[in-house]
């Protein structure tokens, strides 16, 4: 069941403010073995609060439908997201001692926790609600929600609580966020630390990272908002990092009230927010390019009279490209170099996902890249792999590549 929402997920306030008019989408990454099993499409329009500024989505989705299987792409699959995780880790050990408990929200297969069991840390419990993630993964795992039932189990397994509770990319998955830093509060023992890591609301608006538009994600988060909900449960950020991955992404560290020095990046972040927080040309701005883009897109199809097109790239942001950009129905072939998601079809669209191989039985007249953030590497490997070919860049700016 898909609900709207009527209160502020944050402060529970019911002055919400559409500030972001969507297109409505299917569940993003659902990339199915048969036809037509995903093709309700559901509103999802970017809302603010008036009381708070938190901005979330309009709708809740089904939970179950999202996450019981969940076509994932572990950390692992990237090096480069791999290579800096392994930092993030390093600098996390300042914290902890190798008897501490250590705890992964949305742990997906484990693999950034793995770096903490590669190096001597025994107590690692992951928390994972899509199975066939926690069947595989590298630590031991939960197959369920963060909630008080989880909790409970950790608490009572482990007597003692955790030094380190881990949120990577998967907090602005869940919508009853008051709830999770309700459990956190519990959980979490004195002097250990909570972090969260999330895409970056301010680098979403300042360029225009729109895959992050999706049915997944439920709340679009500032260190402003991160850190009015740590008060409101006796916590509080105490350093904030910006990181590159995702397009650009921001890292809190959330402590107990008191039990850390506050470090000065999480006061020159809140005042660097305050104008996307209460400025509303940088939302509306998204809805503009939304609109030029798609455009220039479906320009180039019809004015180079482009007819046999495939899109290369499968992930949840693709579903919102095409979506959003009206080029839906344009599309005969989705490529993804991951066998794991060929062989299957799109969500609504039902467009057959296959491997790179359809581009020298098909002879596509043009390939539009999917997955902007790498442009590059999918480029290189289609010029490498089939020579020179049409390709349509679609951000920042809609671009043709001819051959």
């Amino acid at each position: 069941m898909n609900n709207k929402i009527t209160n502020c997920r944050l402060c529970n306030s019911k002055g919400l403010k559409k500030i972001i008019n969507l297109k409505k989408m299917p569940l993003g990454d659902k990339y199915a073995k048969k036809k037509n099993q995903y093709n309700e499409l559901i509103e999802i329009n970017i809302l603010q609060c008036t009381k708070c500024l938190h901005m979330q989505t309009s709708t809740v989705p089904s939970r179950e439908k999202l996450y019981k299987n969940y076509l994932s792409r572990p950390a692992a699959v990237n090096s480069n997201l791999s290579n800096s995780y392994k930092i993030y880790a390093q600098d996390l050990t300042k914290y902890i001692k190798k008897d501490e408990l250590i705890c992964e929200i949305g742990s997906n297969d484990g693999s950034f926790s793995n770096f903490f069991k590669l190096n001597g840390y025994k107590k690692i419990i992951g928390v994972e609600p899509a199975k066939n993630l926690a069947k595989k993964s590298l630590i031991k795992t939960y197959n369920n929600f963060f909630g008080d039932e989880t909790c409970f189990k950790i608490l009572k397994n482990f007597q003692q609580r955790a030094k380190l509770i881990i949120n990577n990319h998967s907090l602005s998955n869940i919508s009853d966020i008051r709830d999770v830093f309700k459990n956190v509060k519990s959980l979490l023992d004195r002097n250990g630390v909570y972090t969260i890591q999330t895409f970056y609301t301010v680098d979403v608006f300042k360029k225009f990272l729109l895959e992050n538009f999706n049915h997944e994600h439920l709340h679009y988060f500032f260190v402003t908002t991160i850190n009015n909900l740590a008060k409101k449960n006796g916590l509080e950020v105490f350093k904030v990092f910006k990181i590159n991955a995702k397009g650009g992404s921001i890292r809190t560290y959330i402590g107990h009230i008191g039990d850390h020095k506050i470090d000065k990046s999480v006061s020159k972040v809140i005042k660097e927010e305050e104008k996307y927080l209460k400025n509303r040309k940088y939302s509306n701005s998204v809805e503009k390019y939304i609109a030029k883009n798609g455009k220039k897109i479906r320009d180039l199809i019809k004015e180079n009279k482009f007819k046999k097109i495939v899109g290369y790239g499968t992930s949840i942001g693709a579903t919102t490209f095409l979506t959003q950009y009206k080029i839906n129905n344009k599309i005969n072939y989705l490529i993804d170099d991951d066998p794991f998601r060929q062989k299957r079809f799109s969500p609504a669209c039902n467009i057959p996902t296959v491997s790179n191989k359809i581009i020298s039985q098909f002879k596509p007249d043009v390939i539009i890249v999917l997955a902007p953030l790498y442009f590059d590497n999918i480029k290189n490997k289609i010029v490498k792999n089939f020579g020179k070919q049409n390709i349509i860049k679609i951000w920042p700016k809609a671009l043709l590549i001819k051959k």
